[in-house]
């Protein structure tokens, strides 16, 4: 069906992902585990009054570190 959909034109990208849908929640699973997992001593550093020493919230600030990132590099090139 999302060949059907009139916007999604250039799904084709990532053919791996897009007909397989196990394969893409995987993929997405990786991904937000390796930035929590860069995040993380940061989180530690930051964080280590916490009882997990900040490995709960290191997820979220490794979203939030990549997409403000990406957001710098995009606004100054």
């Amino acid at each position: 069906p999302l060949d059907q959909l009139p916007i999604v034109d250039n799904y084709r990208w990532n053919t791996a992902a897009s007909t397989n849908v196990p394969l893409g929640v995987f993929w997405w699973w990786l991904v937000v585990a390796l930035l929590g997992w860069l995040a993380w001593p940061l989180c530690f550093a930051l964080l280590r009054p916490l009882r997990d020493r900040g490995y709960l919230v290191s997820r979220t600030v490794g979203w939030l570190l990549s997409g403000w990132l990406l957001w710098q590099l995009a606004s100054v090139g």
